[in-house]
């Protein structure tokens, strides 16, 4: 495995345990981003609070781990 793969594999992995810990797909998918690549920034994590679930955990909108992950491209 390479060490690209090793460290997408290890985003995924925190994810998913973060997911199962917390909720609250967007902001899972920024910490687990945060976390894998250890650059920590509360403001965007905080910001994609209202993000979960379709935005506002309505169920009904962009998926919340998608969305949380465009705020990290955007953010590097």
């Amino acid at each position: 495995m390479s060490e690209r793969e090793a460290l997408l594999q290890r985003i995924h992995d925190l994810g998913v345990e973060h997911e199962r810990d917390h909720r609250g797909c967007a902001q899972c998918t920024i910490l687990a981003i945060q976390d894998g690549l250890e650059v920590r920034n509360e403001a965007i994590y905080k910001a994609a609070s209202g993000l979960a679930a379709g935005a506002g955990e309505c169920g009904d909108g962009p998926c919340g781990g998608y969305s949380g992950g465009i705020l990290m491209l955007g953010h590097f």
